[in-house]
């Protein structure tokens, strides 16, 4: 049924790729302004998580659980890596930093350009239950320069913010690898507590061509006047060019 679907999606895909290309005049200016045809990004969810501690780690070894057999997972021996309800995020790149700026959010006032409080993250793939998945961004911390005491802007400074357009800005890049939680054969025993409790998504986008269903509609009713258009348009043009040739 499923494999019908699809057959049947497909061949409306193409009709309608056929239909377009074979019109003129009007209606094929009319179907090329309100094409029916899209083209975007699809984007799907990941991981919805929430990250509430981080644990400092020497000497690690680290494997995941596949098919009854222990699979080693290539991260760094020591480092930083964030506590998620469902999965840990070991952190190869910019971990000191993010801890650092944690230890002093309650002192500074961070905007949260997203709106939402959330931090998201773009996958290079699908993530799988059993496999290392890398991800890596470089987010720009913002504090607006509105009533901040000089203890705050001194600190700003310490942290290496940059005053530019009325505001302190700093970058910040990291990267890592994410693993499922459950598959780690790791004990983390009680980790740090963040400041607070930070909410990530992790999301992968897929380049599609997809039908719009709602253009389609609209040129399928507009399209007969359109028709009716070219129907007259054509005899006046015939008409014009033998009273020239005349």
């Amino acid at each position: 049924m499923e494999k019908s679907n699809s057959l049947m999606k497909a061949f409306c895909f193409l009709s309608i790729i056929a239909v377009a290309s074979s019109l003129t005049g009007c209606t094929a200016i009319l179907w090329s302004a309100n094409n029916p045809i899209e083209h975007g990004n699809d984007y799907r969810t990941e991981i919805k998580d929430s990250v509430s501690g981080a644990v400092e780690y020497k000497n690690l070894q680290l494997s995941t659980l596949q098919s009854s057999k222990k699979t080693p997972i290539d991260v760094p021996s020591e480092g930083v890596a964030f506590i998620g309800h469902d999965y840990i995020y070991f952190l190869t790149k910019g971990a000191d930093q993010l801890l650092e700026l944690n230890d002093n959010v309650n002192n500074l006032p961070y905007y949260d350009q997203s709106g939402d409080g959330i931090l998201r993250f773009d996958l290079k793939d699908h993530i799988k239950n059993n496999v290392l998945t890398p991800f890596s961004k470089t987010f720009t911390v913002i504090v607006r320069n509105e009533k901040l005491t000089t203890e705050q802007i001194t600190l700003l400074k310490k942290l290496g913010f940059i005053y530019t357009n009325s505001r302190y800005e700093k970058e910040v890049y990291i990267g890592g690898v994410i693993v499922p939680r459950k598959n780690l054969n790791y004990n983390f025993g009680t980790e740090n507590k963040l400041a607070k409790a930070y909410q990530v998504e992790f999301y992968t986008s897929k380049y599609k061509t997809k039908l719009n269903p709602g253009n389609i509609v609209e040129n399928i009713v507009i399209t007969p006047v359109a028709l009716a258009a070219d129907i007259i348009f054509f005899p006046i043009s015939l008409k014009v060019l033998h009273s020239i040739s005349h």
